[in-house]
């Protein structure tokens, strides 16, 4: 049986627990930008092109 890509991606996202964090980063030339989200929830980090943090924001 083959699986489409949608029903695989969905298969992990299934996996996840309390216990995991998962991350995203999206990487620019002026800022980067990167989200971790748990159980808890959502985590931002705002860096810019030179590596200095420029803001965290937490959103419950």
């Amino acid at each position: 049986m083959k699986f489409k890509s949608q029903d695989k991606q969905n298969q992990l996202i299934e996996k996840i627990t309390a216990q995991h964090l998962v991350v995203g980063i999206d990487i620019a030339q002026q800022m980067h930008v990167a989200r971790a989200v748990n159980f808890r929830g959502l985590l931002s980090f705002w860096i810019s092109g030179k590596g200095e943090i420029l803001r965290i924001s937490e959103h419950s």
